[in-house]
């Protein structure tokens, strides 16, 4: 059993001049000695993207979303 709580983790990726944004369920992510990061459930990989694609990642439970509506 889990010591951590899976959440929604959002990886976006630029590939070609395209972003892409992934959801996966997860604990936490983190990034390697060569920048790759990896997106983990406990202990287990559920996602690697490597470095020269990763733009951002964030855990959707400490997201805030900041909005500014003009008229």
């Amino acid at each position: 059993m889990s010591d951590r709580d899976t959440t929604t983790i959002t990886i976006t990726v630029l590939i070609d001049g395209t972003q892409y944004i992934r959801q996966v369920e997860g604990t936490h992510w983190r990034r390697d000695d060569e920048r790759t990061v990896y997106v983990y459930d406990d202990d287990t990989t559920v996602l690697e993207v490597e470095a020269e694609y990763f733009v951002e990642a964030m855990r959707e439970d400490r997201v805030e979303t900041v909005a500014t509506t003009t008229q």
